[in-house]
This record gives structure tokens, C-alpha cells and sequence, in this order.
């Protein structure tokens, strides 16, 4: 199943992958700098490695064995523990026959588990090693603050599903601001180049401050008790 990319407030993208499917259309918003040809390539790229490193099904059953293990086998050898004892009073047999118990539970639950988060780590580190690859590569073309920034976040036991994180840098964000205000410098102008169109009073040179106060030749009411119509500039 696909899902619409969702915007975040720290103008980050993300975008939902899956090793079964083929790599969603790009975000409009990284268009200027990463091809559909390039981006099916490095999407593809994450899915097939990620997969390396994510079995859902073996998981699932790894991990349920593991807790069985570590509740069945403690229960299993508690008598016998407590029997190959030396002689003591029952309360401190049963108390040590127990740290016996503990330990072996821990040390069934790190044969198991430390193994499986030590795979899942390297899984996401070589996946997270070959993006920041990409950015570095990017960087060359684009600059250190105007590349778009890659970050993969690997699937979990319950699902396969990645989660790429698209940075958007300052260049290319998105504004709030009205398409015609001042902004300086420091400030991300509007995304729409195009929003020109329907603003006619921007100044034509692009120098000085834009007529916030001209919204064009707009019939409007003169007093609207009235109804008198006159073309007022305001």
C-alpha cells in the first residue's frame, strides 16, 4: 500500500517504502535536484539493501521463541537446581535456586536477542552509510547548506515498511509568507515562482519594496450603505 508523502513542520519530507513495491513518484519539492531516473535508482538502492536485514516473518517467530525460552527453561531446571544444592534451609534454597533461575534466563534472552539488534544495527547503519554517500555527492554540485539531506529509517519487527526523511534545505522550503512581501535575505522567499503571474503590481525590475497597499484596478464599494461603485486604489 502506498502512502502520500507527509510535510512536517522542520521541512522535512517523509516518505513510506517497501521492499515489495516499486519506489513511489518523487516529491515535487526535490524535483530540482533529483531526477525520476535517480531517484527510482537510490530508492531502489534502500529497499534492496534494507531488505537484507529485514525479515519480518523470522522475526516474529525469533523473537517469540526467545521469550518462551527464557520463562521455559528457568521453570524447567528450578528442581533440579535446588536438589544438586548443598543441604540448607528450603527458603534459601528456593532464594538461591532463583538468582540461578534469573541468571539463566538473562543469559537465554542476550544468546538470543543481542545477536538480532546487533543484525537489525548494522542494517540500518549500511543503509544510513550509503545515503550520506549520496549527500556527500550532492554537496559537491549543490553546496553544503542548499543539498537535500537523506535519512533512512529501517524497518521494525512488526512491519517492513522504511521510512525515508527528505531535508529540505533553506533554498528550497516552503514559506509562509505572502508571495509579494519583503523578506530579507535570511528569509526563504515563496516556493511558487509561477505566483508572479497573478500578482501584476510587483515592480517588473524586482528592485525596492513591492506595493503591499495596490491591488490593481478593483471596482469596489465607495460606501456600502449606498452601493455608489467608483475605482478606488487602495
Amino acid at each position: 500500500m502506498y502512502y502520500s508523502p507527509e510535510r512536517t513542520k522542520a521541512h522535512e519530507i517523509l516518505v513510506y517504502l517497501s521492499p515489495t513495491q516499486p519506489a513511489p513518484l518523487p516529491p515535487v519539492e526535490i524535483s530540482n535536484q533529483v531526477s525520476p531516473d535517480k531517484w527510482a535508482a537510490r530508492v531502489n538502492a534502500i529497499t534492496s539493501t534494507a531488505a537484507r536485514y529485514s525479515k519480518p516473518g523470522m522475526e516474529r517467530v525469533w523473537m517469540i521463541l526467545g521469550m518462551i525460552l527464557m520463562f521455559v527453561i528457568p521453570v524447567a531446571v528450578h528442581r533440579p537446581i535446588m536438589n544438586a544444592l548443598p543441604d540448607a534451609p528450603l527458603h534459601t534454597l528456593h532464594a538461591q535456586a532463583s538468582a540461578i533461575n534469573l541468571a539463566i534466563s538473562v543469559a537465554i534472552g542476550m544468546l538470543i536477542f543481542v545477536p538480532w539488534f546487533m543484525w537489525k544495527f548494522i542494517g540500518s547503519r549500511r543503509v544510513n552509510s550509503m545515503v550520506a554517500e549520496w549527500v556527500k555527492t550532492d554537496q559537491t554540485t549543490y553546496g553544503k547548506n542548499g543539498a537535500i539531506g537523506w535519512r533512512v529509517k529501517t524497518p521494525g519487527v512488526f512491519n517492513g515498511r522504511l521510512v525515508l526523511i527528505l531535508s529540505l534545505p533553506p533554498s528550497i522550503a516552503n514559506s509562509l509568507f505572502h508571495p509579494n512581501a519583503y523578506l530579507p535575505s535570511f528569509i526563504n522567499g515563496p516556493a511558487d515562482v509561477e505566483a508572479n503571474h497573478y500578482y501584476p503590481f510587483k515592480s517588473e525590475a524586482g528592485s525596492g519594496l513591492p506595493r503591499m497597499s495596490v491591488v490593481g484596478n478593483v471596482p469596489l464599494y465607495a460606501d456600502e450603505k449606498t452601493g455608489a461603485y467608483s475605482s478606488i486604489r487602495i
